[in-house]
């Protein structure tokens, strides 16, 4: 549709010129009527859809009513009554925003069609907005378009707030890494994209640069909440075009760990059937995924095995004539299997917590052959675990004597500074902000451990350490005056100083230490 979207396109003939609005619903009716064509011939019942990024006109939102038009005459095609179902899981109105049932399980669909932002700062940031070229009147601002996301997101979670006990959520953007930007292709588009992503990194979070979301951190923080439930028993995505059969399987390809333990142990990425990406790649990763559900609403079924199922899709030349077809080429990955797996990553990766999680959880499931290395694994983690983590009472004790030794610190060297330094308004200003901004090195350290208070303690120590130590080795009548550790007086006649126009002697001048009494 996007020519069409362009003006007004002439018609061949007679007819003359034809609306954009004409041909754009004519365009739909084709393509709407073409896939009912297809989908009547297959032996699925049911089809459930949800938006991608390629249902809107260069990712933009504001687009979404296209793909509307087009699923309403998809599931009112003349093509299927009788034979298929087809369901909008994204649907625009609120009233009709509702998951589908059966028994127990809720499947339930998430528009985030836009969440790739085409990966443009423009999307995110104000200043990119108000700079962009061309700048099309329309478009909407960062602020409209991560509005409109946290608004989706948060209708979700109402859904799946009210949903039946087992929920399982469709997608098409999965959060995490994106091989084709983790390639490191020296493409130039790629590296574009990687460069307005290195621009947007505190927006989105530095962990997240290759994440196929593009979007500000505010919005991945809900989601994170929103799939912590513990009735979210399972994420469904695709949107990958990867030649990797490995991309679909396992995240070991990637390179960011920082995402949250759940993506990890309930996403399923599905391979795509387009060829998009992998043309002349052997083998290809194209086909389709089976998921079982079992009686407790986990990835699985009785056995703890058949969870996840890709069937392959492949094109082989047999004496010169294509054959198309799909193969079983590897068993069914067990359940458990896959979780173990997982926890072995994470582990590998520095989250000692999150692998211990898995690995209960493994050993809490069905008896299996992965028991004895998950519990072996699980011991492991829990010894480390106890070698580098303080117990709570210790850790508290230590967040608030830590915090008072370094407010006792920063205090110091305020009032030190303020009553020392020349004072200007700018510079007392500089310093109050530079004493309350050191705060910020508390973003250093975990926050279940005691590091920060232990570092503040040290920093007080070490603070005061410094004088104690020149007072014990220097001799007394070497000892120069307290106020030159404390540093030079201003001059008493300077602005704030209360004292004459005369300035204070140096401290090499002083004739009587008494003044400046220095404690044995």
């Amino acid at each position: 549709m996007k020519p069409l979207l362009k003006g007004p396109q002439k018609q061949a003939g007679k007819d003359g010129p034809a609306s954009t609005g004409d041909q754009i619903e004519q365009v739909i009716k084709e393509r709407a009527t073409a896939l009912a064509k297809e989908l009547a011939r297959s032996a699925v019942p049911l089809w459930l859809f949800v938006p991608g990024n390629n249902d809107l006109i260069d990712e933009r939102l504001e687009t979404l009513p296209y793909y509307h038009r087009f699923m309403n005459v998809l599931m009112n095609s003349s093509e299927l009554v009788g034979r298929v179902r087809v369901k909008d899981l994204c649907p625009e109105a609120e009233s009709d925003y509702v998951a589908h049932v059966e028994g127990p399980y809720s499947f339930v669909g998430f528009n985030n069609a836009s969440f790739k932002n085409n990966n443009e700062g423009a999307r995110l940031n104000d200043d990119e907005y108000k700079n962009r070229q061309p700048a099309a009147a329309g478009d909407w601002s960062p602020k409209q378009i991560s509005d409109e996301q946290a608004r989706l997101l948060a209708r979700v979670k109402n859904l799946v707030e009210t949903s039946s006990p087992y929920v399982y959520i469709f997608y098409h953007i999965p959060e995490v890494d994106d091989p084709h930007l983790v390639s490191g292709s020296p493409e130039a588009a790629l590296l574009s994209v990687m460069n307005t992503r290195s621009r947007n990194s505190s927006m989105v979070g530095t962990s997240y640069l290759y994440s196929s979301w593009f979007v500000p951190a505010s919005i991945r923080q809900s989601w994170d909440e929103l799939i912590h439930l513990d009735k979210v028993k399972g994420l469904f995505a695709g949107h990958l075009h990867d030649s990797r059969r490995e991309a679909y399987q396992s995240f070991r390809w990637m390179r960011g760990f920082d995402y949250s333990s759940d993506t990890f142990t309930k996403l399923y990425i599905c391979p795509p059937l387009a060829v998009k990406r992998q043309e002349g790649k052997e083998p290809q990763a194209r086909g389709f995924q089976e998921i079982s559900l079992d009686e407790s609403g986990s990835i699985g079924d009785a056995q703890g095995s058949n969870g996840v199922h890709i069937v392959w899709y492949e094109a082989a030349c047999d004496n010169c004539k294509v054959v198309k077809k799909f193969t079983d080429d590897a068993p069914a990955t067990s359940g458990l299997a896959r979780q173990l797996s997982l926890g072995q990553l994470l582990e590998a990766h520095g989250r000692p917590q999150d692998a211990e999680a898995i690995y209960a959880k493994v050993l809490a499931g069905q008896p299996g052959s992965a028991d004895g290395i998950a519990s072996e694994s699980l011991q492991r983690v829990k010894e480390q675990r106890r070698q580098y983590t303080m117990s709570p009472g210790i850790s508290a004790w230590l967040a608030v004597i830590g915090a008072l030794c370094f407010g006792i610190v920063i205090g110091w060297i305020t009032h030190r500074t303020l009553r020392r330094s020349r004072p200007s308004g700018l510079s007392d200003i500089a310093t109050v902000i530079g004493a309350i901004g050191g705060a910020a090195v508390t973003g250093l350290f975990r926050r279940d451990s005691g590091d920060f208070g232990a570092y503040c303690i040290g920093l007080l120590i070490g603070f005061f350490a410094y004088l104690i130590i020149a007072v014990k080795t220097t001799p007394r009548k070497k000892r120069q005056a307290i106020g030159d550790w404390l540093g030079t007086e201003p001059a008493s006649g300077s602005p704030g100083s209360g004292g004459q126009d005369n300035a204070a002697p140096p401290p090499d001048q002083h004739t009587d230490d008494a003044d400046f009494p220095v404690p044995e």
